[in-house]
């Protein structure tokens, strides 16, 4: 029973990060702390324009700031720890967010095992295989393993054409 409870947290840790946050903004907007909700939204930006460092640094400026100039009437420990959870929590999903948004990025992108110079070299060496073992002249005399040699070299080399017209059209 642990293993799965443990299991759903960590699979949907972001899901419940943000129903606590969206929670948080809620009790914010409801209780009078206006600054509390629009904190949540410049922390969050910052954590995925900047990185996660930068975010929790502007939520702590912006809670200092925020005490300072008396946004969060009355001062209670209480709200200013609820206040800092969420400047956290929100610091963090934007870092993920972020995160996620790049390895999606890396994860769409086609992979090509061989790079194209040795996909080059590979079809001109079979061109070069086929046309010196098995010359043109005298097809219609050749036995039928050669011909069969013949056309697999043939098909290999159409093979790798098709590639690079392949790979040309997807660099335009």
């Amino acid at each position: 029973m642990d293993l799965r409870i443990t299991l759903f947290t960590t699979q949907h840790i972001n899901l419940i990060m943000a129903i606590a946050i969206l929670c948080l903004a809620v009790w914010g907007g409801c209780t009078g702390h206006p600054a509390f909700v629009f904190g949540l939204a410049i922390v969050g930006a910052s954590a995925y324009f900047a990185g996660i460092l930068i975010g929790v640094s502007v939520a702590i400026v912006y809670l200092s700031v925020n005490l300072c100039i008396g946004w969060t009437h009355p001062v209670q420990s209480s709200v200013i720890l609820l206040q800092l959870i969420g400047y956290l929590a929100v610091a963090f999903l934007g870092y993920k967010h972020k995160t996620f948004k790049e390895k999606q990025k890396t994860i769409n992108k086609p992979h090509q095992v061989l790079p194209w110079a040795m996909v080059n070299e590979v079809r001109t060496s079979l061109s070069a295989i086929r046309f010196l073992l098995f010359p043109l002249q005298n097809r219609d005399a050749a036995n039928p393993e050669l011909q069969k040699a013949t056309d697999e070299l043939s098909r290999l080399e159409q093979l790798f054409q098709e590639l690079e017209e392949k790979g040309e059209k997807r660099h335009e």
